[in-house]
């Protein structure tokens, strides 16, 4: 009896559901460095405008009401054929089905990647962060118009896979290098409008941000964080943004932030960013949105608080700003500064170092017939000290091992993916005719210190006994340390001790066989002296990559 009633919910079930193309849902998702945003920055500074869309990621219905301070009758060609190509991105069919109270929808693509290089002592140009996976599966549900919930089911190589020499391909033709550490990219966002361009949302997702547009990664926060669960509050509107933030870099390790963004005229926008990341249990202070973190002082709560290991706790600070500044049509000036110590001078310990970084740089897009010439240029820089405190525990770093793979132990800044006690200056230019063709080249010089990668003592993984076990003996931090080449790090200047001078030349091509189907190069060549920060020691090396992209669902609904 039981087994034929739910039979009979089953076939009820199956004949209210109808299978359909839909469209992308008002509070879906569109990730940190997808093509829209380099689509959306082109014509705004076509336009002569700045807007807040650095900030990733932002819903379809964020974006949607960017483009309504956009005159489309004023953009030039390529700028018009920007517009189009976003919005026929958010017209886009997928598979689905649905009924009235919700809509199933899937995307499915294959990326095949080969990659090859010369050198192994050289780190990948064209690392794991901008490799593609093999298979993408994208599942979404969208609850009426208010709600999105997705998730990415793919066939794909481990991180670990990926960073290994000998691995020339992106098939996880194995069980020691095929991912079983997915969804990477899992969210539920929930937004609703006041009026026509002001509203607010929630997202509470394992998706990368990134505060502050930049090519070397913005020194505030950037999408090379990756996996580390946050929860955003956000409202909105065409002259202020406000957001709450947490996210999460490890055990007892919650980053809480708060940012308030201005834009007092149609060319500028100015950001504050606030935040504080304690070493201990979630704490409701720093959950207060229109709080000031640093006036808690919650570093001497902390201070006296130890684990029953006799591990230390304590409450790093964190201070951002952003200006993003469009003085005339077709160029863009930018700024970030991000610091989390300053000793001020009337502060006696000298064994405090300064923690702070910054970026600088200009980006113009200029049409040329369909498509857009782009340059950009920007320089970077971070103190020795930058993001590095007392303990690993309260750095601002995560840290991981994978499932499949424990032999290797991942680092990841929450800013540049440079790290501290680093230096850099990139150049890069191309032309772009949007989901045509595209050439880009870039060259890249960076200084990196001692102190830039973060495993200074074997610290990391799935570990946080750091105290108990008495690695901060070793640990590089001035007020802690026992080794005496540390003991001055408050003097030190970027990049310290032995610097690695790194030079990247990078080139890429796409082309599209068809609007499904794009093939890509990307070769590169690399040389640096004092590599890895080994003195004398010289590495050159080569490395190329062939890729195809095939749109599985954009091509069925083609030709349906």
């Amino acid at each position: 009896m039981k087994k034929k009633i739910l039979l009979f919910l089953f076939f009820c079930m199956s004949i209210s559901f109808k299978t359909f193309a839909i469209t992308r849902g008002e509070q879906e998702v569109v990730k940190a460095g997808h093509w829209i945003y380099d689509s959306l920055t082109a014509i705004m500074i076509d336009s002569g405008i700045a807007h807040f869309y650095d900030e990733t990621p932002l819903t379809v219905q964020e974006i949607k009401i960017l483009l309504l301070d956009i005159d489309y009758e004023k953009l030039s060609q390529a700028g018009k054929n920007n517009y189009e190509k976003i919005v026929s991105y958010f017209d886009e069919k997928k598979w689905g089905f649905g009924s009235d109270a919700f809509n199933f929808s899937l995307e499915l693509s294959v990326n095949p990647e080969f990659q090859y290089k010369t050198n192994d002592s050289l780190d990948w140009i064209f690392d794991r962060h901008l490799r593609s996976n093999f298979i993408d599966t994208q599942f979404g549900l969208e609850i009426s118009k208010y709600v999105f919930l997705g998730t990415d089911i793919p066939i794909a190589q481990s991180k670990s896979a990926r960073e290994r020499n000998d691995n020339y391909v992106n098939v996880p033709y194995d069980m020691t290098s095929i991912d079983i550490n997915f969804p990477h990219d899992a969210y539920l966002a929930s937004g609703i409008l006041f009026g026509e361009k002001s509203g607010m949302n929630f997202k509470i997702s394992t998706l990368n941000q990134s505060f502050g547009r930049s090519e070397t990664g913005s020194v505030i926060f950037s999408e090379n964080l990756t996996d580390a669960p946050n929860a955003v509050l956000k409202f909105f509107s065409p002259y202020v943004n406000y957001s709450a933030d947490i996210t999460m870099l490890g055990m007892e390790r919650y980053m809480y932030m708060h940012k308030i963004e201005f834009r007092p005229h149609k060319k500028i926008t100015f950001s504050l960013f606030e935040g504080a990341l304690p070493y201990g249990n979630f704490d409701l202070r720093y959950m207060n949105p229109f709080t000031i973190f640093h006036g808690l002082a919650g570093w001497w709560d902390y201070k006296e608080k130890k684990s029953a290991d006799g591990e230390q706790y304590d409450v790093a600070s964190y201070l951002g700003l952003k200006i993003n500044y469009t003085p005339v049509r077709y160029l863009r000036i930018f700024a970030h500064f991000a610091m989390n110590q300053f000793q001020m001078p009337n502060e006696s310990d000298r064994t405090i170092p300064n923690g702070m970084a910054g970026q600088l740089g200009l980006e113009s897009y200029i049409p040329v017939k369909d498509g857009y010439l782009h340059f950009n240029l920007e320089g970077f820089y971070a103190t020795p000290y930058f993001m590095i405190n007392e303990s690993p525990n309260w750095s601002y770093v995560k840290t991981y091992r994978e499932t499949c793979d424990d032999s290797k132990t991942f680092y990841e800044w929450i800013g540049s993916p440079y790290g501290p006690d680093s230096a850099a200056i990139k150049f890069s230019c191309g032309y772009e005719v949007r989901q045509k063709w595209a050439v880009d080249f870039s060259y890249l010089f960076l200084a990196r210190g001692e102190l830039s990668r973060p495993d200074f003592c074997g610290w990391g993984g799935f570990d946080y006994s750091f105290f108990s076990a008495h690695r901060e003996e070793n640990w590089v931090y001035p007020a802690v340390t026992k080794n005496s080449k540390y003991k001055n790090g408050s003097s030190f200047v970027s990049p310290s001790g032995v610097p690695e001078l790194l030079n990247v030349f990078s080139f890429r091509a796409d082309y599209y066989l068809f609007d499904f189907l794009c093939l890509s190069v990307r070769p590169g060549f690399s040389f640096a002296f004092n590599n890895k920060n080994v003195k004398d020691d010289f590495a050159v090396g080569f490395e190329c990559s062939l890729s195809v992209k095939w749109y599985i669902t954009k091509m069925a609904m083609k030709y349906k």
